[in-house]
């Protein structure tokens, strides 16, 4: 029973680690601004990135939504680690489109975590 639940924690890991197409490793917070209509601006630093997608306009700039509960748990995540001198991975697949916005080529967030 242990080796079966093994294997399957192995499985769970390899899809979920890869399933998402472009990353920013390590990556310091130098700024988390607020944008129109609840669109946060992620800008990070010293991270490699790897894979990002075609959208890119700047690899240290990422923007997602924070009206949306999923949003608002990546802004507190992002601000936790900022305050805390806390390095962040970051994940994405997509652009991020928002008309009212310069920056309508940046990546989307996709999840957030802290590196210790």
């Amino acid at each position: 029973m242990k080796f079966m639940m093994s294997i399957i924690a192995v499985i769970l890991f390899f899809f979920s680690s890869n399933s998402f197409s472009g990353q920013s490793n390590n990556s310091e917070i130098v700024g988390i601004e607020q944008r129109d209509n609840g669109i946060v601006k992620l800008s990070v630093i010293h991270g490699t990135h790897n894979s990002l997608p075609q959208c890119s306009f700047s690899g240290g700039d990422f923007l997602f939504d924070a009206t949306s509960p999923v949003g608002k748990n990546m802004l507190s995540i992002a601000m936790a680690a900022f305050m805390g001198s806390k390095n962040i991975n970051i994940e994405t697949n997509t652009c991020f489109s928002f008309s009212n916005n310069a920056d309508t080529q940046l990546n989307k967030v996709d999840r957030i975590t802290v590196v210790k």
